[in-house]
């Protein structure tokens, strides 16, 4: 008789996915800073008034950020790494692919 040795391995990765972080100006959070959503933020830091969304105050260097990505045309995307220099000016261009731990990759098709 003939013994058959099954192995069953087990793998459990991570796959990292990131989330979309919008910048807080942007009220509707379609990546796209507009005039009356600045002015808002802008009213918002001069007046010292907490932001809704980050129940904090408007800090300077995200009120700046926000102004830099109207004046280049509004439409931003997050390009990863610390804020508020992460939301850098133009469309984010296609989906990276994905790798998880082990090295296996994901593509989107």
């Amino acid at each position: 008789m003939k013994q058959i040795i099954v192995l069953t391995i087990l793998l459990i990765t991570t796959l990292a996915i990131a989330s979309e972080r919008y910048h807080p100006a942007d009220i509707n959070q379609n990546n796209v800073i507009e005039q009356s959503e600045f002015d808002t933020y802008n009213q918002a830091w001069r007046s010292d008034t907490i932001w809704s969304s980050t129940g904090e105050s408007v800090p300077t260097n995200f009120l700046t950020r926000a102004g830099h990505l109207l004046l280049n045309g509004g439409k931003y995307h997050d390009s990863g790494g610390d804020i508020p220099m992460c939301w850098v000016p133009g469309d984010a261009g296609p989906a990276p692919d994905l790798t998880n731990t082990i090295g296996m990759t994901f593509v989107y098709i």
